[in-house]
């Protein structure tokens, strides 16, 4: 994802919510028609989106069409949950982007790849277990740069609370298996397997802010 695209999600998002919140506390006062005009511009922008999704998916046009139209239903939400007058139809429908709010929560990174329309460039990361509630997690970024680099974290799981030990764990290339050799209060050495039977071995020293990272080759 281009960081303009990024930005551009973020803002749409955040500001589609406030817009929602307005519309619903003044619902009773605007006029019925305000509806109609933006329901209109809205599904303007699904019909294109739709569009571009089968023809054209990679190009900005589909995914700021995608972007625009998930808001402007967003905004759109709170105005008919206030507005007895709407359509049984358009409420349940506008009111279905609410479920937007409950991605946010569950992963606001997954949200903005679905409302920018790159879910399929969405890739779950890579974790390893290393031993007990300690594992390997692959660090992800929704930037998308021109060389992909593959940087991971040691984390400790706690239910829905994770502590982090170490990140920015370089090991060249994706992995395809590790080895923990060493993890305890002080040290921390893993040996990462990667494709064509090379490994690198890094060990460092938790917690520092400066840590010595020590890789071999094999």
């Amino acid at each position: 994802m281009s960081p303009d695209l990024l930005i551009a999600s973020i803002t749409a998002f955040i500001l589609s919510l406030v817009l929602a919140l307005v519309f619903a506390m003044s619902a009773p006062k605007i006029n019925d028609q305000f509806l109609k005009f933006g329901a209109i511009f809205h599904f303007i922008l699904l019909s294109i989106a739709l569009f571009t999704m089968v023809f054209y998916s990679d190009s900005n046009l589909h995914h700021y069409t995608t972007l625009l139209s998930c808001c402007t239903g967003l905004m759109l939400s709170g105005y008919v949950l206030r507005k007895k007058a709407t359509q049984w139809l358009l409420k349940y429908y506008f009111a279905s982007y609410l479920f937007l709010l409950g991605l946010f929560f569950y992963s606001p990174s997954h949200l903005i790849y679905f409302i920018s329309g790159n879910l399929k460039n969405c890739e779950s990361a890579q974790e390893f277990q290393l031993k007990e509630n300690y594992y390997l997690v692959e660090q992800q970024s929704m930037l998308q740069l021109a060389s992909k680099t593959y940087t991971y974290k040691v984390i400790q799981k706690f239910g829905i609370y994770n502590r982090t030990i170490a990140r920015d764990l370089n090991f060249t290339d994706k992995l395809t298996n590790v080895d923990l050799i060493q993890l305890n209060e002080d040290t921390l050495i893993i040996n990462g397997n990667l494709p064509n039977n090379k490994s690198i071995i890094i060990g460092l020293h938790p917690g520092m802010n400066s840590n010595t990272i020590v890789q071999k080759r094999k």
